[in-house]
């Protein structure tokens, strides 16, 4: 494969941009063909999601352990 072809760049930034804004790190191992960039990129994009749906999720329960603060604010809504 070409570093030069353009479809190449885009695949390679996309990875560049997703494994810095995932904070995956510059680690020692990386990517050699195109295939591994794509399945890389697709595998952090994944663990990406993941993590943000479980913090999703336990802020969403953690926001609802209060009965008594919910039920208050329930009543000062309807005021």
């Amino acid at each position: 494969w070409s570093i030069n072809a353009p479809k190449n760049q885009y695949l390679v930034c996309l990875y560049f941009a997703t494994y810095t804004l995932t904070t995956c790190g510059f680690g020692d191992v990386s990517p050699v063909n195109l295939a591994e960039y794509a399945l890389v990129t697709i595998v952090m994009f994944v663990g990406a999601f993941m993590w943000a749906y479980i913090i999703g999720s336990v802020c969403g329960t953690v926001s609802t352990l209060d009965l008594l603060k919910i039920q208050y604010q329930q009543r000062y809504d309807q005021l």
